[in-house]
Formats: structure tokens, C-alpha cells, sequence
């Protein structure tokens, strides 16, 4: 059944999106209607803002378009390290993928005129689900003009207003619909050889590569990252999920596994401030406590 919440900010709604909006954007919103549809974790809002404003990392699927507006402004949003520019105009759709930080960061910034827009999201689990069998792809964070997505979200929204078991399936449909034309609009945009060279196990084997080949140096996700030829968030996604890993634990690991090799190889020939600087910690006592995690053993008594 869908939830429906009505104009009125005092009411308590039990969405990450509301919660967002409550926290970052009470100044920025006018009015606001958020549904939710239980069975399959769809969420909807219709927002009339004052001004734009920058939200927290949401853990779902995002898409929004613009059904009114009273400015001609154009913004600039950093989507998880990808500028993406969008105008405030009716027909265009804002697509974000979960877990990433955004931000408007240029062309005017904040303010600048009200507009009206609806969003709708759907949690990743659902997604993967859906397109379960597909050929994978990965949705990037850009703006399209796409009216017939733009129209989808309209029906959508249109439908849950109806609360009836009849209207509620036509909305599932319609969400078939709209993850249906992601799947158009972000596969098969790639040959096949760009589709290879952009798959998990290479994004993840140059990441290690280029740690290892770091290791004595300070490096940071951001330089692994360009190293690798894709953002930070997805980065860090992909490599957990390839590995079971973060991408800091295992650069531990392996500046652990060097300095076990310096230490075989050269014993008290070489002092444990020289190996940890080898190995790129911070301090002696850093590769102290990072050794005896990971080995369970201090260095000290691994070289005896």
C-alpha cells in the first residue's frame, strides 16, 4: 500500500529522503509529498523549492525532474567527483546511483529562483534484482533530456495517487519501465573492448598495482582512483565487493607483507624506523601497531 504524506513538515515520515530534506533543505523547501510503496521499497516525492540545495550520500537509486519552473538558471553538481550540469528547466532528468556525495558547486551556487520537481528512488538490492541475467552495466550520475523518461516519472507518481491494488501493479509496471530505459540508456554504450578494459577485475588489478608500486610513498584514494580511471566512490564499491576488502585494509596488508620481507631479508641489519619508512608508515610505532594487527606478532619479535 502506498504511504501517503501530505503537505505539512511536522509530520514524521519514515524516509531517508524526508529525513534529508527536514535536515539539509527546510530552508530550500516550500512544500513537500513523499510516498513510499511497501511492497517493492519505491520512494516518490513532489517538492516545490525556493532554491537548490546540497543533500547527504543516500544509500538508493535517484532520479528527478523538473515540472515547473520560475528560473532560467543552469548548476553545476559535483556527483561523487563527476561534474554534472544541469538546467533548471522542465524535461530533463537528474540520475544519481547510490552512495555518492553531491553537491552544487558552481554557476550561482545556491538560490536563484523556485521550481517544481519530482523524484523517485529505488533501493540498489531492488535494481540488482531487476536486471538480475542482464549484461552488467554501471549507472554513471549525469543529466539527460529524455522526455519519455521524463513522462515515466510523471505516470508513476500519477499512479500512486490512486490507492488501489490495480493502480499500485500499473506503478510497479512503470518502474519496470523506467529501470528498463536505464538499462537502454546505459548498456551497449561501450564496445566490447571498452566494456573489458572497464570491468571489475581490471579496475581492481590497477588499483593493486599501483599500490604496490606506492607502497613506500604516501598515496590516497583519490590518487588510486585516477590511477585506476574511474571515481572514488565507485572505486571503493567495486574493489569491496571484487576483494571482501576496503581498499585501505588492504593497502595494510600489503605494506605489512613488505615490511615482513624486509625484515627476513635484511634482520637487524636494518632498523624498524627505516622499514616502516620503506613501507610507507607514518611512524615506528604506526607499523607496531598495524604488524601486531595483522600478524599477531610485534615486529620486534618476528624478527627474532
Amino acid at each position: 500500500m502506498l504511504l501517503h504524506h501530505q503537505d505539512g513538515r511536522e509530520q514524521k515520515i519514515l524516509s531517508q529522503f524526508a529525513d534529508a530534506f527536514d535536515e539539509y533543505g527546510a530552508a530550500a523547501v516550500e512544500s513537500a509529498v513523499f510516498r513510499r510503496n511497501q511492497r517493492n521499497t519505491l520512494e516518490m516525492g513532489r517538492v516545490k523549492y525556493h532554491e537548490v540545495f546540497s543533500t547527504p550520500p543516500v544509500t538508493s537509486y535517484y532520479l528527478s525532474t523538473i515540472t515547473r519552473s520560475f528560473t532560467d538558471r543552469t548548476i553545476v553538481m559535483d556527483c561523487g567527483g563527476v561534474c554534472v550540469r544541469r538546467q533548471l528547466k522542465p524535461g530533463n532528468v537528474m540520475i544519481v546511483p547510490p552512495n555518492l556525495d553531491w553537491s552544487v558547486i558552481g554557476d550561482g551556487g545556491f538560490g536563484g529562483g523556485s521550481y517544481e520537481g519530482l523524484f523517485v528512488a529505488f533501493p540498489e538490492n531492488t535494481f540488482q534484482e531487476i536486471t538480475k541475467g542482464m549484461p552488467r552495466f554501471e549507472v554513471s550520475a549525469q543529466c539527460v533530456n529524455d522526455p519519455c523518461l521524463a513522462s515515466d516519472l510523471k505516470q508513476l507518481w500519477a499512479y500512486s495517487e490512486e490507492a488501489s491494488p490495480a493502480s499500485e501493479l500499473m506503478a510497479e509496471g512503470m518502474m519496470l519501465l523506467i529501470i528498463g530505459r536505464l538499462a537502454k540508456l546505459y548498456g551497449g554504450r561501450e564496445s566490447a573492448s571498452d566494456v573489458a578494459e572497464r570491468s571489475s577485475g581490471k579496475i581492481v588489478a590497477k588499483a593493486v598495482n599501483f599500490i604496490r608500486d606506492n607502497l613506500s610513498v604516501k598515496v590516497t584514494l583519490a590518487d588510486i582512483a585516477k590511477a585506476s580511471g574511474v571515481s572514488r566512490p565507485y572505486l571503493s564499491r567495486v574493489f569491496k565487493r571484487e576483494t571482501g576488502k576496503t581498499i585501505h585494509d588492504h593497502l595494510l596488508e600489503l605494506r605489512v607483507e613488505k615490511a615482513k620481507e624486509l625484515i627476513r631479508h635484511f634482520g637487524r641489519g636494518m632498523t624498524l624506523s627505516e622499514v616502516a619508512r620503506q613501507c610507507g608508515f607514518a611512524s615506528h610505532s604506526h607499523l607496531q601497531h598495524t604488524f601486531l594487527r595483522y600478524v599477531g606478532v610485534t615486529p620486534q619479535r618476528f624478527r627474532e
